[in-house]
């Protein structure tokens, strides 16, 4: 297995590598690009690194002007990733029909307002000979990062050597979220760890926003190589430490609630953050005037942080946190029968997917799960947060009258099954769906809320130490959730400050 240097960006305490991984798996050679995060300068090494399974999603849905992305790095961010706490990056491609589409691309590029690819440049010589593969790909970019050794022909690289990682986790989000929870439950991670230290290709594993979804790479090219599934509880022990990470959408539309486990284990931990949609506005901009912008990079950052703590220190992994509610049994009528809408194959024909129906408290929002400052929490009886929204996990199409500026809907009230299933809205609004929804309090009950914005600012503060304090967000992410409020105007008394 060889890394082959594209091209190299330089920054104060960073370096940025575009390359290509190649080598040989069971199916035959592979060649597959990568981006390589590693820091420099004034940032010293903490000898753990993270491999992103680049998400490809985009490519099952569409033939042409796909994009790929690593989700799991803008969510956590590279410069508090690399920069400030020194984990090296590494983001893999590991998706035959992604590198089969764009290889098909390339003697007429497609063209249109969404780029291609983002970031790795196009290259037509990427290819994997079998969907098969993925698992050892994946487990090739971890080998890597413990030795990373890169063929630099041009001379490109600084002459400071990238740190070895003595311990690797591994992560995805969304549809790679999927595949990396299907990496542990199938035990790929044990399966494919020999020669490795314990015995797996990653010592910790964090699925980003997969519910109790699972994705298996397969040969068969009809659906996109790949084959949808669900896996109740937690992996195997033998698979190493593995914290399933969830948004409020996760466990309403992906069978989150079967992701929980009744009796807690040390090695497996499951946490759903109220509130929260699956694609937030700072994820991806779908409908501005009422998609859901509470942002799950905060949680997201402490539970690598927790990860990384649990492989260093062998500290213990944060306390499994629920949402309330219970299951919705839709004995007819299943959300997805078959096919996604829009196009994106995998369940096998039958499936069923169901629901969870919330309960809501009396800021509108849903109780339990991991409490952002942005909605309430109850700390010594007393109540704590700052909400000035409501704020769903997910759109619900039935109750909600959508025109292009307003959305009208009852905040109150669960989400009722649509009449057939959500292909009826289609592939647009489907993701719509994921987005969530919010509705901005009026002034008059901001008011009658909070008397002066001071108030307003000392609640955020209570809700985001309360939210430290349980390891649910980091030091860093607590100062600027203050900070916000104190300087975010809201139409209060007393601003600013």
């Amino acid at each position: 297995m060889t890394f082959n240097v594209t091209t190299v960006d330089q920054f104060p305490n960073r370096v940025e590598v575009q390359g290509t991984l190649e080598g040989t798996a069971t199916g035959g050679a592979y060649k597959v690009p990568c981006h390589f995060i590693y820091p420099k300068g004034a940032t010293t090494p903490n000898n753990v690194g993270l491999v992103e399974a680049i998400n490809t999603v985009c490519y099952e849905a569409s033939t042409a002007n796909a994009l790929h992305f690593e989700a799991v790095q803008q969510a956590v961010s590279k410069e508090w990733l690399v920069e400030t706490e020194g984990y090296s990056f590494f983001a893999v491609m590991w998706d035959k029909n992604a590198v089969d589409r764009n290889a098909a691309a390339t003697a007429s590029p497609p063209t249109g307002p969404v780029p291609r690819t983002q970031p790795i440049p196009f290259d037509d010589t990427w290819v994997i000979a079998a969907g098969t593969d993925a698992p050892e790909i994946i487990r090739d970019a971890s080998l890597f990062l413990r030795t990373p050794t890169m063929t630099d022909p041009d001379t490109l690289l600084p002459p400071a050597a990238p740190a070895a990682s003595s311990g690797v986790i591994g992560s995805g989000l969304s549809q790679t979220g999927e595949l990396m929870r299907e990496y542990a439950m199938a035990s790929r991670n044990s399966g494919l760890g020999g020669g490795m230290p314990n015995s797996l290709v990653f010592e910790g594993i964090i699925p980003m926003q997969a519910g109790s979804a699972i994705r298996e790479s397969t040969t068969d090219a009809a659906d996109a190589f790949l084959q949808y599934s669900f896996s109740a509880g937690a992996p195997p022990a033998s698979e190493g430490a593995h914290i399933n990470f969830q948004t409020e959408n996760d466990v309403q539309f992906a069978e989150g609630f079967n992701a929980r486990v009744t009796t807690p284990v040390s090695h497996y931990k499951n946490v759903e953050i109220a509130g929260v949609s699956h694609i937030p506005t700072e994820q991806f901009l779908l409908r501005p005037h009422f998609q859901n912008r509470a942002w799950y990079g905060p949680p997201m950052r402490a539970m690598v942080d927790a990860m990384k703590r649990h492989i260093v220190s062998s500290d213990a992994l944060p306390n499994d946190v629920s949402i309330d509610g219970a299951m919705a049994v839709r004995p007819s009528g299943p959300l997805f029968v078959g096919d996604f809408p829009g196009g994106i194959s995998g369940y096998p024909s039958g499936t069923t997917v169901n629901t969870y129906n919330l309960v809501i408290g009396t800021d509108g929002n849903a109780t339990g799960g991991i409490r952002l400052p942005h909605i309430n929490t109850i700390v010594g009886g007393a109540c704590v947060g700052g909400p000035t929204a409501f704020h769903r996990g997910s759109l619900c199409p039935t109750l909600a009258k959508k025109r292009d500026d307003v959305l009208k809907f009852n905040a109150m009230q669960d989400c009722p099954p649509p009449p057939t299933d959500l292909r009826i809205f289609g592939g647009f609004e489907y993701f719509s769906v994921l987005g969530g929804f919010e509705d901005l309090f009026t002034k008059p009950k901001l008011r009658a809320l909070y008397s002066t914005h001071g108030t307003y600012v000392g609640l955020v503060k209570a809700a985001a130490e309360y939210a430290e304090a349980q390891g649910w967000i980091l030091p860093v992410d607590t100062a600027k959730y203050i900070a916000d409020a104190a300087s975010g105007d809201i139409g209060l008394p007393g601003f600013p400050a």
